[in-house]
């Protein structure tokens, strides 16, 4: 059945228990031909990309704090786990985490449509790579939308705004969270 079959599987008849994880495991088998240096090359991609989100969260930062606090996140012990084990808890605590701060570090009511449904996306991912947490994930993650929406209200009387911002975020966790 191949690949689309695989994947198939993987999201609608057998979803994992860590789906993320579980996925770039598989993945990194199939791009290593079985060998275990794989799946471990892919676990390193969650680092890059943790790395990635914080450079563009941090852009209006100065390029040497902007990398004096990259290159010291990369000291945190968390970065280990990621390599070293294949258990959703490192990459649900990092997407979370970064969700978080994504959340509290952006103007609300001043985003467009395309970076509310890309907030609500990594929303949706942090709830989803790990399921039996999802229920935490997304409670830590509505309160801070509604602590953001709110600091925004109490300097911006946009209520209308605000629902078409919340509405565009339910909207990207939604795209993410129903078909699992």
């Amino acid at each position: 059945r191949g690949i689309l079959g695989f994947l198939g599987d993987y999201v609608f008849t057998h979803p994992p228990h860590a789906p993320l994880v579980a996925l770039t495991s598989m993945l990194g088998l199939l791009l290593s031909a079985g060998e275990a240096w794989g799946p471990y090359l892919l676990s390193a991609g969650w680092i890059v990309v943790v790395l990635l989100l914080g450079w563009v969260a941090l852009r209006h930062s100065s390029p040497w704090t902007r990398t004096g606090i990259l290159v010291a996140a990369l000291a945190l012990p968390m970065f280990g786990f990621v390599l070293a084990e294949f258990r959703p808890d490192p990459v649900w605590g990092l997407l979370v985490g970064f969700a978080v701060v994504v959340a509290a570090s952006a103007n609300a009511l001043g985003m467009g449509a395309g970076r509310l449904f890309a907030l609500g996306l990594l929303f949706g991912l942090a709830i989803v790579s790990k399921p039996t947490a999802a229920p935490a994930a997304a409670a830590v993650l509505a309160a801070a939308w509604m602590a953001q929406v709110g600091v925004s209200l109490l300097m911006v009387r946009a209520r209308k705004r605000a629902v078409w911002a919340s509405a565009w975020v339910a909207f990207g966790v939604a795209c993410v969270v129903i078909p699992y």
